[in-house]
């Protein structure tokens, strides 16, 4: 797998500064107007739909063709309901999760609260937490190509087909885990390599945007690698 190349491809073209910079410059609109006043929290929800309807027209282009450029920024109002209808079905089933895990830590502190042995209460402590934070993980790693299947689809139902990203995981596990971390070290890298100066705070917000679009253009390497009609 030639991650390398994903990565580089983004950099490949003349314009690459000019439609990272647009994101970089959303990034940091966002983040200005959720700093300023929490009344401004629907201008930052905009500018993170049009952000990510942009991240998955980038998984889609690079599905297609991996040698692709990144695509234009034009049809903003595509973008942004694209982008807004993910955060939708993200925040549902984050919120769904959430819920039940918290259930489950209660639960399991109610079950160490009235334990009758020491081993009995550090077990039941750390079930809940152990819980919580395996069922976020996976969630995460299986969202990441949940993204991927919703922008090649292009409809509602890709968003949330939970099992058919699990089968297709499930025929090859390592390769799906590799290609999540892999992107999940590119996005952070992006944020904390310039975070560790002074003046690197400043380019955050078009490091970070930089940063989802490498991690999206090797999720999209990674699935389009890995075409099987026997999953449905």
């Amino acid at each position: 797998m030639d991650v390398d190349r994903a990565v580089k491809d983004v950099f490949a073209e003349n314009e690459w500064m000019v439609k990272t910079g647009i994101g970089g410059i959303l990034t940091a609109g966002s983040t200005i107007a959720l700093l300023y006043h929490f009344a401004c929290l629907p201008v930052a929800v905009a500018c993170w739909a049009v952000m990510i309807g942009y991240i998955l027209r980038v998984i889609r282009q690079k599905v297609a063709d991996p040698k692709a450029k990144l695509p234009l920024w034009n049809d903003w109002g595509d973008l942004f309901i694209s982008g807004i209808t993910w955060i939708a079905f993200q925040f549902i089933l984050w919120i769904l999760t959430l819920s039940i895990c918290i259930f489950a830590v209660v639960f399991c502190s109610m079950r160490a609260a009235a334990a009758g042995s020491s081993w009995e209460t550090v077990m039941w402590s750390a079930l809940g937490p152990l819980l919580l934070a395996v069922t976020c993980g996976n969630l995460a790693y299986v969202s990441s190509y949940l993204m991927v299947n919703f922008a090649v689809e292009e409809n509602s139902i890709a968003a949330i087909s939970y099992l058919k990203i699990m089968k297709r995981i499930a025929r090859h596990p390592l390769h799906y885990y590799t290609g999540f971390m892999l992107a999940t070290g590119v996005q952070w890298a992006a944020v904390l390599v310039p975070a560790a100066t002074m003046i690197g705070l400043f380019v955050i917000p078009s490091t970070y945007f930089i940063g989802q679009i490498a991690g999206a253009a090797i999720l999209a390497r990674y699935w389009s690698a890995d075409r099987d009609p026997s999953v449905k």
